[in-house]
């Protein structure tokens, strides 16, 4: 299980094989900070039901874009390499606010100016 465990926070800390910006965006990956948090740490409280082989990670990156305004969907490989994910929830700060996202496999493209 810990082999598993390094294998993809390794994976996790390539967001630029993650996730695809628009290019004339010039976004360049500054950091990943990564934390896993198994099911019984997350879940303290006793549930009913088989127990789970699940990990929660929480991978979180900082990118510079010369031009922040020009990116328009986010498309998320994470799901390719990642078979069983099925949903990410994407926090994002930038000189506009913060605002939170769920991005489900079954639709892999965050589009950010939908709604602006």
């Amino acid at each position: 299980e810990k082999a598993v465990a390094e294998q993809a926070e390794a994976l996790l800390k390539r967001g630029q094989d993650l996730f695809v910006l628009t290019a004339a965006a010039g976004c360049k990956l500054e950091a990943a900070e990564f934390t896993a948090e198994t099911e019984t740490e997350h879940h303290a409280e006793a549930h009913d039901g088989p127990d789970e082989d699940h990990r929660d990670y929480n991978v979180t990156y900082t990118l510079t874009c010369a031009d922040p305004a020009s990116i328009g969907t986010i498309h998320f490989n994470y799901f390719n390499i990642f078979p069983a994910a099925k949903a990410l929830t994407v926090n994002m700060i930038g000189e506009a606010g913060q605002s939170s996202h769920e991005v489900l496999r079954e639709h892999p493209d965050l589009n950010l100016k939908k709604g602006m």
